[in-house]
C-alpha cells in the first residue's frame, strides 16, 4: 500500500447516501472476522501485513508488456476488510475496511452505518490499541451513536484478537478469519500451564488445537487461576501472562 498517512481525527459524511440494498443488521452478539486474503502478521501495534513484490520480465514470456511478480523478502502493513461472522460475505454496508496510520497505535475503520431501508452514512471510527478506546467523529448524529459505539468496540475486539493470535506465535491470521476462508491445514496443539498466584497449585494440560487451549485458559481463569504459560506446537514457552478483560497481558 502507499506510504502510511499520519493520524487525523475521524470524520463523517455530511449527508446520507442511497444504497438500494442496504442491510439492517441487529447488533446482537456477533463479532467481526477477517473477510480478506489472510496475508501475514507483522510487528508493531497494527498486526496485518502483506509481502512486498516487484514486477520484472518473465523469462518464459518475453512479450514486452508481460511480466511477473517476484517477492522481495520484505513485508509492509496493509489495509484489510472485515465483516460480521454471522454469514460469509453477505453484508454490503456492514463490511468495514481497516487502515493503519504511520507509527501510531490508532487504526481507522471506514464504515457505512445503516440509516434506513435505502440509506447509509459513511463514517470513520478510530480504535486506539494503546488506550483500548474508541474515537467517534465529532458531530455524529444521536441516532447513529449507539451503532457506531458498538461496532467500534467490536472492531477493537477484533484487532485485540488478532494481536493475541500473533503473540501466540502464529505467523498469519487463522482464528480471526471467516471459517470459509481459513487455510485448510490442521491446527497445532497447545500446551497450557496455569497457576494460582501466591499458591503452589498448578495445572498443566495439552490440547489438540489452539482454539481449545484458549477456551481452557478462560475456564481456568474463572476457576481462580491467575498466571498462565502456553506453548504452540514445538515453539518456545510463552512469557507468563494474565487475562485482563479476556486479553493477554504479559507479566514482566
Amino acid at each position: 500500500m502507499p506510504k502510511l498517512p499520519q493520524y487525523r481525527p475521524p470524520s463523517i459524511g455530511q449527508e446520507d447516501e442511497f444504497d438500494g440494498y442496504a442491510v439492517a443488521l441487529n447488533l446482537g452478539t456477533w463479532a467481526y472476522a477477517l473477510d480478506d486474503s489472510p496475508g501475514l502478521y507483522g510487528p508493531g501495534w497494527y498486526p496485518f501485513y502483506r509481502e512486498v513484490t516487484r514486477r520484472e520480465p518473465d523469462p518464459h514470456n518475453l512479450t514486452a508488456h508481460v511480466g511477473r511478480d517476484v517477492l522481495t523478502g520484505k513485508i509492509e502493513p496493509t489495509s484489510v476488510r472485515i465483516s460480521p461472522d454471522k454469514e460469509f460475505r453477505a453484508w454490503r454496508n456492514e463490511t468495514v475496511t481497516l487502515y493503519p496510520f504511520h507509527n501510531d497505535a490508532r487504526v481507522k475503520a471506514l464504515t457505512r452505518l445503516y440509516v434506513g431501508p435505502v440509506t447509509v452514512r459513511r463514517t470513520e471510527i478510530v480504535t486506539d490499541l494503546r488506550e483500548q478506546s474508541v474515537i467517534l467523529p465529532d458531530g455524529i448524529p444521536g441516532s447513529l451513536r449507539v451503532q457506531a459505539e458498538v461496532k467500534g468496540q467490536r472492531i477493537l475486539d477484533f484487532l485485540n484478537a488478532a494481536r493475541s493470535e500473533r503473540q501466540r506465535g502464529r505467523p498469519a491470521p487463522y482464528a480471526v478469519v471467516h471459517r470459509e476462508m481459513r487455510p485448510q491445514t490442521d491446527d497445532e496443539p497447545m500446551l497450557v500451564i496455569g497457576r494460582i498466584n501466591g499458591s503452589s497449585s498448578r495445572r498443566q494440560r495439552r490440547f489438540a488445537t489452539v482454539e481449545r487451549g484458549e477456551a481452557a485458559i478462560k475456564r481456568w481463569a474463572g476457576q481462580g487461576f491467575t498466571v498462565f504459560w502456553t506453548r504452540v506446537g514445538d515453539k518456545p514457552l510463552s512469557k507468563p501472562f494474565r487475562l485482563v478483560d479476556g486479553r493477554r497481558v504479559d507479566i514482566e
